[in-house]
């Protein structure tokens, strides 16, 4: 039903509403802002801030995935199995964190001692620790050479390759 200017009553009562509604939150006597706004816009802005950084989102992600997985394997594991997934999980969290602080270290020391040795009048210490690095460096494409030539014979002995000559 439409009365006055075209707007019915509801739509005066929304436009009431609106016009009375505060349109900033009330701020509390400490002047902190966060502490009067309801959770709901405070867990938005914390979901949002988390979005917005992805390292922090993949570490959640990462962290209540391996709690979820803990939960099921609490739940319908035995008590000996599980018991065997904790160490493994144990061992390989301490061989992982080993490996970074290990990396980390020969990394600076061979970065400060290739530093020096640059600098160093007999550029012989400094080549062959280039060298001896560079050979540490391409150990992964050599096992990775050695694997194929041994998947390439295995296929050639089992007839999966027929025609060794597209080798």
């Amino acid at each position: 039903m439409k009365t006055g200017k075209g707007f019915s009553a509801g739509d005066r009562k929304q436009k009431a509403i609106r016009k009375n509604a505060p349109t900033q939150f009330p701020v509390s006597t400490s002047g902190d802002v966060a502490a009067t706004m309801p959770w709901q816009l405070r867990l938005g802005n914390w979901l949002q801030s988390i979005y917005r950084q992805k390292d922090v989102l993949w570490l959640l992600i990462w962290v209540g995935s391996l709690l979820l997985v803990w939960g099921w394997n609490s739940l319908f594991l035995n008590q000996p199995a599980f018991e065997k997934i904790r160490i493994g999980f144990f061992h390989t969290f301490v061989i992982a964190l080993l490996v970074i602080i290990l990396s980390a270290i020969f990394g600076w020391l061979f970065g400060v001692g290739l530093y020096f040795l640059e600098n160093y009048p007999n550029k012989t210490p400094y080549l062959l620790t280039t060298f001896l690095l560079n050979i540490i460096r391409s150990i992964p494409q050599i096992v990775g050479i050695l694997i194929g030539y041994v998947l390439i014979t295995l296929g050639i002995q089992q007839g999966v390759v027929e025609n060794t000559s597209t080798i």
